[in-house]
């Protein structure tokens, strides 16, 4: 059970990351856009705001994969004799 909740989160933590990648693209080129025809007065790296959510996610993500490894670990290492 713990080998497939790691890879759900580490799965997870993909799937954020690309989804970061896009939409922080997709609303810096929209800013950038705005801020030459529309006349938009933020400038484009605002968009990299949108990020910051989808960063503490995949840190969670991360960080529960990790410690769901470590107590994978921890219960298949035999007694020592």
């Amino acid at each position: 059970m713990l080998r497939l909740s790691r890879k759900l989160l580490i799965s997870l933590a993909l799937f954020l990351s690309h989804a970061m990648c896009a939409i922080t693209a997709y609303k810096y080129c929209e800013l950038e856009w705005a801020g030459k025809y529309a006349g938009w007065s933020a400038p484009p790296e605002t968009a990299f705001i949108c990020a910051i959510p989808f960063l503490t996610g995949i840190a969670v993500c991360l960080t529960l994969s990790y410690a769901a490894g470590r107590r994978r670990t921890k219960r298949n290492k035999l007694p020592a004799d």
